[in-house]
């Protein structure tokens, strides 16, 4: 899958010191000087440590970060998206990030300054970009985001003042944006869950076979992770569509509840975890989620119940 598609090649990064040149790993692996000098070539030393100055009084500073995560052949652009309200999870903006081959993904936070959070699940769930390419926002270029990214060992580039369309999240976010607000018309989906929707249809996105040449037909996930992405997670059900989940909190004999579908969990519960809004504007995490019928839909059982359902909702 991976193999006919290469997003980019790889940052050439600083040698730290006591970097292991070609005679040295000849001598300690016992191979030919040019078999150490092709392997050096095709292999990073990331978390490489200096013994020349060491003398054994002390111990070693911990460097093992950058060796956790998978290393991505990939640059990616980040910014931040501004919501017009706060979201029904307390969200007010969204961090970005966006690909070349247009993989994007929407990390929702409470505050601007919390863009430095999105970066943990980015390295944990995707890996570590070849490079983080900014606008000149503070809360992405200094403070706690710099650390962070520079304690993974990737570098920040970011773009000239005053050239915002040269940051391809900006076109990302567009089209998420296009696509989010057509979803959001045809199924009448308030404003509030617009963190659980971007999260949601950008995931879409990702698995969705696009017409940019860097893709030669594969969907974005597969470029970016090498494995054949899966799908059965995101396709099951209709964003904001009405579904049954049960409820075994309810000690009723009627433990099959109407909610409406607002996307999968992200890093939360099972592998199928959906997250349901229930008639008082919760969510609830449920892995027995069933399709509502067309049958069920006709029924006058279930138009009362519906129209109960949107009115519970509103009163909350």
């Amino acid at each position: 899958m991976f193999t006919t598609v290469k997003a980019c090649s790889l940052t050439p990064l600083r040698q730290r010191k006591g970097h292991i040149g070609p005679e040295e790993l000849a001598s300690r692996w016992g191979i030919g000087l040019e078999t150490a000098r092709k392997t050096v070539d095709k292999t990073t030393q990331l978390a490489v440590r200096n013994f020349t100055e060491s003398m054994g009084g002390r111990r070693l500073k911990p460097i093992h970060y950058q060796l956790k995560y998978r290393r991505l052949r990939c640059e990616m652009f980040v910014d931040v998206y501004m919501a017009k309200c706060k979201s029904l999870r307390g969200n007010r903006c969204a961090t970005v990030y966006c690909t070349p081959f247009h993989w994007i993904g929407f990390d929702p936070t409470p505050e601007e300054k919390d863009a430095h959070k999105t970066l943990d699940s980015l390295f944990q769930t995707v890996g570590i970009p070849s490079v983080l390419i900014p606008d000149n926002a503070k809360s992405l270029t200094e403070g706690e985001f710099r650390r962070k990214a520079a304690r993974a060992s990737c570098p920040i580039y970011p773009i000239e003042p005053h050239t915002s369309n040269a940051n391809l999240c900006e076109d990302g976010i567009r089209e998420t944006l296009r696509g989010y607000r057509r979803m959001m018309s045809a199924t009448n989906t308030p404003g509030v869950p617009w963190d659980d929707g971007l999260q949601y249809y950008s995931a879409v996105r990702c698995h969705t076979v696009n017409t940019i040449h860097e893709t030669q037909g594969e969907v974005p996930q597969t470029i970016m992770t090498g494995d054949q992405s899966h799908m059965s997670w995101l396709a099951e059900f209709g964003w904001y569509t009405y579904v049954w989940c049960m409820s075994p909190e309810d000690t009723s004999m009627e433990r099959k509840k109407l909610g409406k579908y607002c996307g999968p969990f992200f890093n939360e519960g099972d592998a199928m975890s959906a997250k349901i809004l229930t008639s008082k504007a919760t969510q609830v995490n449920g892995t027995s989620v069933f399709r509502v019928t067309a049958e069920e839909a006709r029924s006058e059982q279930f138009q009362k119940l519906s129209t109960d359902f949107e009115a519970s909702l509103r009163k909350s």
